[in-house]
């Protein structure tokens, strides 16, 4: 099994887990922490313990130090200063970039891309096709559109990418439309060594145990690796997803149905939708707008959902949206990276599985991945493949590849220890005082909906929950006294914990409020320490509320 971190928080900064440079989360041990991070949008290197040179975060919030070294090198190639006014994005394809240019350049503003890659006579080995990257410049003014469309579509490059094309930059040629950005290779390769393995049996291995995982429990949905498609992260998934069922143009309509992912709305919006309409998905009411809306002649080409969503832990009723979508036509699109498929059977209901396996199926915090997986009895199959076949790209670099298979090799049993540790916490929290309410899919009428999509032999009720105290104070005093690793993502074979309302919607408190998603929910990732210590753990920040609460200290 991979390693699994010790449940104590790390100073602020601090990657989880610490001392991996390729860690996808980063400390953020108290709740005052959160509100700088999201104030200034970054961690000031004064406030961290011993004055970090190096601050990570989430690949997607967060530009990593190897991508930020490998921008620097670019620019100063192309005899470009950071100082100039200009700004360096790199991504890994050509259609990557011109995505990005078509939706951040303005004029008068401009987007140039350029190419970096091996001169001919010093490409020795199919592999080397992934040592090239194409960085776009652009003016400091298209700053905040485009560190959205990092953020949204996890089209970047990733940190293990950007460290090969660092190690080789000095073998790499620049070509570009624009003369000055033309520049020859400073080296050329001369031995035939190989520098990078394929990665090609990795994937094959990863898309297998999805292929597996996903079959149905009864065997009917028999899931092949040709079923799978792999991709650098969930967010990149839902993406390619979406832009390949919008392929046919800007008439075709969607709904997002639930409390999505705040990037997942985001991607609904930018993909090329003629409409896009969201529902809530609280209570059965939304449920009976839909189908009258439906009844009455409104087509839609596909439905977004989660199972369940991420913090609220409501859940889509998948039978009653399946017979919608037979009725009427349209393609159901469920994220089912909480529940994953070790916990959850899907495939009778769903057409399309996206997942991101960053979080449980990865579980090290280490590699960022996402999937996409076609139910081969959907009545729209050849499709779908279709159109994803129209746009997909593998762009999963190798060595992430080979991490994620190394990682989710004892998938199954990890989950089925988070499960069997989440469910004491579960019910520890449930019976405090202090707690006005715990979400997670073993309470209350979610429940009943879960259970029937619920793994029979080997499904739990997976590891992620919601905490909403009483008095919102006492979110703050809990989140403080935790004695966890405290940052974004879940599914960590470490417990982890984070004010995701606060993180994921900082700038839009109101709008999540008015959705239930309460800005000072903890969101609480139960990981595989030891049972006991985690227990006591808890037991030990409830008991600082009630002191907070008992003497407003």
């Amino acid at each position: 099994m991979p390693a699994t971190a010790q449940p104590y928080a790390q100073f602020i900064g601090v990657p989880l887990l610490p001392e991996d440079r390729h860690a996808v989360s980063v400390s953020l041990p108290t709740w005052e922490s959160v509100i700088q991070y999201k104030k200034d949008g970054k961690i000031q290197k004064s406030e961290m313990k011993f004055n970090r040179i190096r601050i990570y975060g989430y690949p997607r919030f967060h530009i990593h130090p190897a991508i930020e070294a490998l921008s620097q090198e670019v620019m100063e190639r192309l005899g470009l200063e950071m100082e100039c006014g200009l700004r360096c994005m790199v991504f890994p394809t050509e259609s990557a970039a011109m995505r990005f240019k078509a939706r951040v350049q303005k004029a008068p503003e401009r987007v140039d891309i350029v190419h970096f890659a091996l001169p001919t006579e010093s490409v020795k080995f199919p592999e080397d096709r992934w040592i090239h990257f194409y960085p776009t410049i652009f003016p400091i003014e298209l700053n905040d559109g485009a560190m959205a469309h990092w953020t949204e579509t996890g089209d970047g490059v990733s940190s293990r990418q950007a460290d090969i094309c660092l190690k080789y930059f000095n073998y790499l040629q620049s070509i570009s439309a624009i003369g000055s950005y033309l520049t020859p290779a400073q080296r050329y390769r001369i031995q035939d060594e190989e520098w990078m393995p394929s990665g090609e049996q990795d994937k094959d291995a990863v898309k297998e145990l999805i292929a597996n995982l996903t079959t149905s429990e009864d065997g009917r949905n028999q899931v092949g690796v040709e079923n799978v498609l792999l991709s650098p992260s969930g967010m990149n998934a839902i993406c390619t997803v979406s832009r390949a069922l919008s392929i046919g143009g800007n008439q075709d309509e969607v709904v997002g149905f639930g409390w999505l992912y705040g990037e997942t709305r985001s991607i609904l919006e930018y993909s090329n939708w003629g409409k896009v309409t969201f529902y809530s998905g609280r209570g059965t009411e939304d449920l009976d707008s839909l189908e009258a809306s439906l009844a009455s002649g409104w087509r839609i080409r596909a439905l977004f959902c989660e199972f369940p969503n991420n913090l609220l832990l409501g859940l889509p009723d998948l039978s009653r949206i399946r017979a919608l979508a037979d009725k009427y036509r349209f393609i159901v699109v469920c994220d089912d990276s909480v529940s994953t498929p070790v916990n959850t059977d899907l495939f009778p209901f769903v057409d399309i599985r996206v997942a991101s396996l960053t979080k449980m199926f990865s579980g090290a915090c280490n590699v960022t991945g996402g999937s996409v997986t076609v139910n081969p009895l959907s009545p729209y199959y050849t499709e779908i493949q279709t159109g994803l076949y129209e746009v997909f790209e593998d762009t999963l670099f190798p060595l992430d590849a080979i991490a994620l298979r190394i990682n989710s090799v004892d998938m199954v049993d990890r989950v089925r220890r988070a499960n069997a540790n989440a469910m004491p916490v579960v019910q520890l929290l449930s019976n405090h005082s202090s707690v006005a309410q715990v979400n997670h899919p073993s309470l209350g009428s979610v429940a009943k909906i879960y259970d029937q999509h619920r793994h029979q032999k080997r499904g739990g009720y997976g590891q992620l929950l919601g905490i909403i105290f009483r008095n919102p104070s006492s979110a703050e005093i809990f989140y403080d006294a935790l004695d966890v690793c405290k940052g974004a993502s879940f599914g960590t074979n470490f417990t982890l914990c984070l004010p995701h309302v606060m993180v994921g919607h900082f700038h839009e408190l109101e709008f999540a409020e008015t959705h239930g998603a309460m800005r000072h929910t903890l969101r609480l990732s139960v990981g595989l320490e030891d049972r006991a210590e985690l227990l006591k753990i808890v037991t030990k920040a409830l008991e600082a509320v009630k002191e907070y609460e008992k003497t407003g200290r």
